[in-house]
């Protein structure tokens, strides 16, 4: 079904906007595609996977608020 298709969306959506020069814009990418990530990972109960998706979208909207507050 779908859930299928979460990494295949999730690795496209990277793929493209890689190489972007702006962070928020990598961020938010980052925080969107780990997010299929996780609901592909939840899933398949994979929750040591889940565990690091989350960290990993926690760090990323953490990071881009300090950047944001600090420029």
């Amino acid at each position: 079904g779908l859930i299928a298709w979460l990494p295949i969306i999730a690795t496209v959506i990277f793929t493209i906007f890689v190489d972007t020069k702006n962070p928020y814009v990598m961020k938010g990418v980052i925080v969107f595609t780990v997010g299929l990530w996780f609901i592909y990972d939840m899933h398949f109960h994979n929750y040591t996977a889940s565990l690091f998706d989350i960290m990993t979208i926690v760090s990323n909207t953490f990071t881009a608020i300090k950047m944001y507050f600090s420029r």
